[in-house]
């Protein structure tokens, strides 16, 4: 993909950073949860990369085979991937991958539309009072490095991973916690949108980052909520075609 931003700045662990990392690619992971990390960032990156399809049924028996360990671990890591909207699971029948259609989409922007300015503007009022806005620079500009280097699974998780940044910076354990599931459904849909316009996006990103680390909260909050509503469109735009019915 070539790479048409111009806005350069003047990875995946189970716990940490909320389920987004560095790539679609699992970094970091404790060594108390270290196989159950494991397998859930295995398959995360799996699900989020297509090599287990929307709509796919996903046998216990399949996926501890594909995965080399004991069908408990993968029981215990299937309520995880549910939690975090990749997978839907029924008593007595496979798990299936998340099939995304027009009312999931619709969901996750109305629900980010709700939440994410209220982190930018947190955020930003954290850093007017003395935090460091560092690590939103640092996220930023492995934004645009994704960018220039066209890899699309690293685009996504780059993308989201600005955002998580953005939800670190505001300190609030209960938006984070609620954000969780969401970051996680926007590394996907950042991924299967890769091929949008990369460098108005990155212009966004950079007006909301100089907000935040200028401590300008209501900025922050406008520029939060035009960057999530001018992405609806578009994304939808990326996905004619691939979205299919409402079933779930």
């Amino acid at each position: 993909m070539a790479c048409r931003c111009s806005c350069a700045p003047s990875a995946l662990p189970y716990h940490e950073h909320d389920g987004i990392g560095e790539g679609v690619a699992m970094t970091r992971v404790s060594t108390e949860d270290s196989l159950v990390g494991v397998l859930y960032a295995t398959l995360r990156e799996r699900i989020i990369l297509g090599e287990y399809p929307q709509g796919a049924k996903l046998p216990e028996t399949t996926l501890a085979a594909d995965l080399n360990v004991s069908r408990v671990p993968i029981r215990e890591v299937l309520p995880l991937l549910e939690r975090d909207g990749l997978i839907r699971t029924n008593p007595r029948r496979s798990a299936v991958v998340h099939s995304w259609d027009h009312a999931s989409v619709t969901d996750l922007f109305e629900v980010r539309l709700a939440l994410e300015p209220l982190a930018a503007e947190y955020a930003a009022r954290r850093v007017a009072k003395g935090t460091d806005p560092a690590p939103l620079h640092r996220a930023f500009a492995d934004a645009v490095a994704a960018i220039e280097a066209g890899e699309p699974g690293a685009i996504a998780a780059t993308n989201a991973d600005l955002h998580r940044v953005i939800l670190d910076l505001a300190d609030n354990e209960l938006l984070r916690q609620m954000m969780r599931p969401v970051l996680v459904r926007m590394n996907w849909i950042f991924y299967l949108t890769s091929d949008r316009d990369t460098d108005v996006q990155c212009s966004e990103h950079r007006h909301l980052v100089e907000a935040i680390a200028a401590g300008e909260g209501a900025l922050a909050r406008f520029l939060a909520s035009a960057h999530v509503e001018g992405g609806r469109v578009p994304t939808f735009a990326a996905l004619a075609g691939t979205l299919g019915e409402n079933t779930e």
